[in-house]
């Protein structure tokens, strides 16, 4: 078997399997999943049991042999049964949540890959990233004037306007970068990526970056970043590969999004035969439209989805989500 022949198999194999493990994590996560599964494997069983009976009979009867004419009717009987089953088991589907839904901290399910929407690097001087410590500069620091005949004239913030990261360990330098006085976007890139390579399981990184936002001069979008934010992160995980999506994608159209994002998983699963249950989307950076995009990517597909909080404690949380119900029934409510 050539080369190609045996990629092509591995992959179509990857893909079955992938939509095994996708199915019955649906089927476990999801309330009354199994209970469905037993309610169609008996009406299966009935089925074949009343088609046992009817080939017996219609084989006695070709041979001119005794047979019962109790047969079909009993066969019949348990068609009708099935059916009952059957319908039992839509019935019990249509009655439990449209949608399945885990949430847990990231750590606790981490993944080989992850997947990042690159923000702009506010506070961080481009170009100028080498293997060792770097400034990240916050807001101007500010003074106020206190009332009339206080004993202190001016007071200063609380918060620094510069924070050197020696960039050696994630977690040490976010949190040093929560007493700069302004947020610095790719704090939660050193967060989302924290637990899965504390949990030993981290194996690539992809960053996708946004185009031009058209019919601005201003605007170049993110994807001009991207060798930036490899630079940055590089330092602290030397061994793990951070690949720069080539493509720049528009964050704000839904389908263009989600083309990159399918793109980018099966680019990997092919390469690397990995799985859609080993991969990650991290929705903090981008925008809504491509949160909402990544969602829709990772429905029913086992791709999960992280969130790093904004606000304190600052933890990412993960999300595994299946879609369990028809369209009409999520419209209605």
């Amino acid at each position: 078997m050539s080369k190609p022949a045996r990629s092509l198999s591995r992959l179509t194999f990857n893909r079955t399997k992938d939509r095994i493990i996708s199915f019955w994590r649906r089927v476990h996560h999801r309330p009354g999943g199994y209970t469905v599964i037993l309610l169609l494997t008996l009406a299966a069983f009935l089925v074949a049991v009343a088609g046992g009976l009817m080939e017996s009979y219609v084989g006695d009867w070709l041979k001119q042999e005794s047979t019962s004419h109790w047969i079909p009717l009993i066969a019949v009987g348990l068609l009708i049964c099935s059916a009952a089953v059957a319908s039992l088991a839509w019935i019990v589907r249509e009655s439990i949540s449209t949608f399945s839904e885990r949430t847990f901290i990231a750590g606790a399910e981490p993944s080989q890959v992850l997947i990042f929407f690159v923000s702009y690097p506010k506070g961080l001087e481009a170009g100028v990233l080498s293997e060792g410590p770097v400034k990240v500069v916050g807001a101007p620091p500010r003074q106020t004037t206190a009332p009339s005949g206080s004993a202190h004239a001016t007071a200063e913030e609380p918060k620094v306007s510069e924070v050197l990261l020696p960039r050696s360990d994630l977690m040490e330098d976010a949190n040093r970068l929560l007493t700069l006085n302004a947020p610095f976007s790719w704090e939660m890139l050193l967060r989302g990526i924290h637990p899965h390579r504390r949990a030993g399981t981290l194996q690539r990184i992809y960053l996708l970056g946004s185009a031009p936002v058209k019919g601005s001069s201003t605007d170049p979008g993110t994807h001009v970043s991207l060798p930036d934010c490899k630079a940055f992160l590089q330092p602290y995980i030397p061994d793990i590969p951070i690949v720069e999506w080539p493509v720049a994608c528009d964050f704000e159209m839904m389908d263009e999004v989600q083309r990159c994002l399918r793109a980018i998983i099966e680019s990997d699963k092919e390469k690397h035969a990995s799985h859609d249950s080993g991969i990650c989307i991290d929705i903090t950076g981008g925008q809504k439209t491509s949160s909402a995009a990544a969602v829709l990517t990772s429905v029913n597909r086992g791709v999960a989805i992280q969130y790093v909080q904004t606000q304190l404690p600052k933890e990412p949380h993960r999300y595994d989500i299946s879609f369990t119900a028809g369209p009409d029934r999520l419209i209605q409510g």
